[in-house]
């Protein structure tokens, strides 16, 4: 049974960026779970989804 591991990853409202490059390096047979909780206020332009 392989193992799968969980890992969270927290950003402030401009830290999107530093998120793509992070998922940019990880291998997608990582066996890694990213649980990401990004902190954004009311006024930031949502960019998440895109």
């Amino acid at each position: 049974m392989s193992q799968r591991y969980y890992v969270g990853v927290g950003a402030s409202a401009g830290g999107l960026e530093a998120l793509e490059c992070l998922f940019h390096y990880i291998p997608e047979d990582s066996r890694l779970t990213f649980i990401v909780v990004q902190h954004l206020s009311q006024e930031f332009k949502r960019l998440m989804d895109e």
